[in-house]
Parts: C-alpha cells; sequence; structure tokens
C-alpha cells in the first residue's frame, strides 16, 4: 500500500511529500526486495530534488544489497550514469 502512495504522489508532482513517505518507508522493517525498491525511488526522487551526491549513495546503497532484483538492476544501471 505505501508504494501505490509513493506513486500516487509521484503521479502528481508531489515529489517532496514522497521523497519523506519514502523516506519513513525505509525507516521500517521491509524484505530486501522491497528495500531495493524503496531505496530506488528514494534516489530517483533525490535527483528531481535535485540532490545528486545522496542519489548516488542511495543508488551504491541499493546496489551492494545482497539480493536479486530487476530494482538492485535498476540501481547499478543508474549508478553507472554517474
Amino acid at each position: 500500500i505505501e508504494f501505490i502512495y509513493i506513486d500516487t504522489l509521484k503521479r502528481l508532482n508531489e515529489n517532496k511529500k514522497a521523497y519523506k513517505a519514502t523516506q519513513n518507508l525505509l525507516n521500517r522493517k521491509i524484505g530486501k526486495k522491497q528495500k531495493a525498491r524503496a531505496l530506488y525511488i528514494l534516489a530517483e526522487l533525490a535527483l528531481k530534488l535535485d540532490k545528486r551526491k545522496e542519489a548516488k549513495s542511495l543508488f551504491r546503497q541499493c546496489s551492494d544489497l545482497n539480493v536479486t532484483s530487476s530494482w538492485q538492476t535498476l540501481c547499478k544501471e543508474s549508478l553507472s550514469l554517474f
């Protein structure tokens, strides 16, 4: 449900609210695949909010997770663009 809420905020161009909601989600205990997804979304939002250093750090955290998921692959690809 949290990801649906975050996606809705992003579609409404409420990037700051989506950023906060994603941070709150990461503060909760979630699975590694969900964490990879949340880190990717947070990094994507950080880029939109002109927080490039933070975005790079988030993409790196996501890439370093011990999990195999499409979100982690997206993080690795995004990190290579820096």
